[in-house]
C-alpha cells in the first residue's frame, strides 16, 4: 500500500550518511564529545559492507507533526503514482526536507513540541496542532501543494488530514480517481480545494461542510461524482467561487445556499439537478456569475433575484423551464435605463415554439 510503502522510506531510506552533521552534531564536536567515525552514534545503521554508516534523517527527538508532515508527503506520492508524474524534482529524495519538494510551499509556524517519542509513549495525550497552552517549536510547516497537469493518477490519500496547516491543493487536470476522503474536512485551514478536471468519483462528503476558511472550491469535470450537492456546503460563509459544473449531480440546489453571501461565481451547469430554482440565491448579493444550463431544472427565475445587482452573466437554457422573462430581471442588464452590470443573459428563447419569452436576453438558444 501507499501508506507501508511511505512508512519503509522513513525507515529504511530517509536516511543521511554521519559524515553529514546538523548543527547540534557541530557543536558537540566543538566541544571535544564524540569521535569522528560516529562508531558510537546510536543512531547509526549499521552496514554489513564497506559503505559509509548511516543515520534516520528523522529522529525520535523529532517533532511529532514534522514526522507526520513527512510521511503524509511520502504517502501522497506513492498514492498517485509519483514516478510517473511529469514533475517530481526533490520529492522523496533522503534528507531533502519536504518543503524543498517541487510544488511545496511552507511557512515557519509554531508546532507543539511533542516530540515523536513522546507521541509513540502516549499517543492520546498529543496535543492539537493549534494548542497554545503547550510547549511549542517553530518548524517549516506545508502551507500549500500545488501539482496541477502533472500525469498524477491513483487516488487522494486520508493521510492529508496529517498536513492541519494546508492552506491550498491544487492539483487540478490530473487523472486522479477514488473518492473524496472525508477527513479532508479535518483540514481547517484550507481556503483553496482545486481538484476540477480529474477521474474522481462518489459523493461530495459532507464533512466538507467543516472548511470554515474554503474561498475557492472546484470539482468540477469529474462525471465520476454523483448524489446530491451537500447541504452543510451552505456553510461555507468565506465561499467566493464554487465550481460543481460538469459532473453526476442530480437533486436541487439546496436552500442553504442563500447563506453564500460572498460568493461571486457558481458553476452549476451540465449536470443532472432538478426542481425549481430557490428564491433563497436573492441573498447572494455579490454575486456576478451563475452558470445553470444544462440541467432538468423546471418553473421560471423568481422574480426576486432582481435583488443581484452585481450579476454579470446568467445562463438558464438546456433545462426544462417554461416562463417569461420579469421584465424586473431586465432590468439587470447593463443596457437598461437602470444601468445593471448584466452583460451575458441566455435562454431558451429562440425557435417557432421557445420555451422562454424573453426581450432582454443576449442570447437565444432553441
Amino acid at each position: 500500500s501507499a501508506q507501508q510503502r511511505a512508512r519503509d522510506f522513513l525507515v529504511l531510506r530517509d536516511t543521511l550518511p554521519l559524515a553529514v552533521m546538523d548543527e547540534d552534531d557541530e557543536q558537540q564536536q566543538s566541544n571535544g564529545g564524540g569521535d569522528n567515525n560516529g562508531d558510537d552514534d546510536p543512531l547509526a545503521i549499521p552496514s554489513t559492507t564497506n559503505e559509509p554508516k548511516t543515520r534516520p534523517y528523522l529522529e525520535t527527538t523529532t517533532p511529532a507533526y514534522r514526522v507526520a508532515q513527512r510521511f503524509a508527503a511520502a504517502v501522497v506520492y506513492y498514492a498517485t503514482n509519483g514516478t510517473n508524474w511529469e514533475t517530481s524534482n526533490l520529492w522523496l529524495e533522503p534528507g531533502v526536507h519536504e518543503c524543498d519538494f517541487v510544488g511545496v510551499s511552507c511557512q515557519e509556524l509554531p508546532i507543539p513540541a511533542v516530540t515523536l517519542e513522546e507521541a509513540i509513549q502516549n499517543p492520546n495525550a498529543i496535543p492539537r496542532h493549534d494548542d497554545g497552552t503547550v510547549d511549542s517549536t517553530t518548524e517549516r510547516m506545508i502551507v500549500a501543494i500545488d501539482l496541477p497537469e502533472n500525469n498524477m493518477g491513483g487516488f487522494i490519500p486520508q493521510e492529508l488530514s496529517a498536513l492541519p496547516y494546508l492552506q491550498r491543493l491544487g492539483l487540478w487536470s490530473n487523472a486522479i480517481g477514488g473518492s473524496l476522503p472525508s477527513q479532508l474536512g479535518r483540514l481547517t485551514r484550507l481556503s483553496s480545494l482545486l481538484l476540477d478536471d480529474n477521474l474522481l468519483e462518489g459523493n461530495i462528503p459532507e464533512d466538507f461542510g467543516l472548511l470554515k476558511e474554503m474561498a475557492y472550491l472546484s470539482l468540477g469535470l469529474n462525471d465520476g461524482i454523483v448524489g446530491r450537492i451537500p447541504a452543510e456546503l451552505g456553510d461555507l460563509s468565506k465561499l467566493e467561487q464554487l465550481n460543481l459544473a460538469n459532473m453526476s449531480l442530480r437533486g436541487p440546489i439546496p436552500t442553504a445556499f442563500g447563506q453564500l453571501e460572498n460568493l461571486v461565481d457558481l458553476y452549476l451547469q451540465n449536470n443532472r439537478l432538478s426542481r425549481g430554482l430557490p428564491v433563497e440565491l436573492e441573498n447572494l448579493v455579490n454575486l456576478e456569475s451563475l452558470v445553470l444550463s444544462d440541467n432538468e431544472f423546471t418553473g421560471d427565475i423568481p422574480s426576486s433575484w432582481k435583488k443581484l445587482v452585481k450579476l454579470k452573466r446568467l445562463e438558464i437554457q438546456s433545462n426544462k423551464m417554461t416562463f417569461d422573462v420579469d421584465e424586473r430581471l431586465c432590468s439587470l442588464r447593463n443596457n437598461a435605463p437602470e444601468g445593471g452590470l448584466l452583460e451575458a443573459l441566455v435562454a431558451d428563447c429562440q425557435g417557432e415554439e421557445p420555451k422562454v419569452s424573453c426581450t432582454c436576453c443576449t442570447s437565444c438558444l432553441p
